[in-house]
């Protein structure tokens, strides 16, 4: 997080407030803002970040968690967008079990 720009509190209240309109209104979301950016991951970071890697560690799943960590490399498709939460996620899973 300290290697983000520096967060526009302001600028992020507007992009929450953006991203919550469109629940309701078909409308595109601006997110040119640096500081609206910086303060939406900072904002979503650690909950967004475990979504993934969480559902790595239930039992029913551990099977995939073997055939994820059975490859050197990994290739993330975030369908959704996003700064990349699910790569963050599934790296600290992989350095919990002591993967790499």
């Amino acid at each position: 997080l300290a290697a983000l720009p520096k967060v526009d509190k302001g600028q992020a209240a507007r992009l929450k407030q953006d991203l919550c309109s469109t629940t309701s209104a078909e409308r595109v979301v601006d997110f040119s803002s640096v500081g609206a950016q910086s303060g939406y991951i900072a904002q979503r970071l650690h909950n967004r970040s475990l979504y993934l890697a969480s559902m790595f560690l239930l039992p029913e799943v551990a099977h995939l968690r073997l055939h994820l960590f059975a490859h050197g490399t990994i290739r993330i498709l975030n369908v959704g967008g996003g700064p990349g939460f699910e790569a963050v996620g599934l790296q600290l899973l992989a350095d919990f079990f002591g993967e790499h």
